[in-house]
């Protein structure tokens, strides 16, 4: 990925972010922007967000966030000035949830080894 679309990402995260914290406080505190991958031509935007509650509230702020996408492009083109108002996609980004199942599978076999381990080590008799 080229160094200037790396810069673009960091700065429309940053101005996403503010826009969120600035216009939508309540629904800003579920959201948090883990990602932002920009096409080479910065006219497309893939935005990985991690969504915080229970399953059903989960769902609300994402409801609320793809029915607010144009509104938040338009907010986002006054903050970032670019040749294109890129198109913003939104997507879930379960890598914690991932990490948390990962690391729980790992605990689950170090246990089975510290148990399979006692049971070769008690002496014989």
């Amino acid at each position: 990925m080229h160094f200037r679309v790396e810069r673009v990402n960091a700065l429309l995260q940053s101005a996403l972010g503010g826009i969120l914290r600035k216009y939508y406080r309540e629904e800003a505190m579920a959201i948090t922007l883990t990602r932002v991958v920009s096409s080479n031509d910065l006219r497309h935007v893939n935005i990985y967000v991690s969504l915080l509650g229970d399953e059903n509230a989960q769902k609300k702020v994402w409801r609320w966030l793809r029915c607010k996408k144009s509104e938040l492009r338009r907010r986002l083109s006054r903050e970032v000035v670019l040749k294109f108002s890129p198109e913003l996609q939104f997507a879930i980004d379960d890598s914690h949830q991932e990490e948390l199942r990962v690391s729980s599978l790992l605990a689950e076999i170090a246990a089975e080894d510290q148990v399979d381990g006692n049971l070769n080590s008690s002496p014989q008799t």
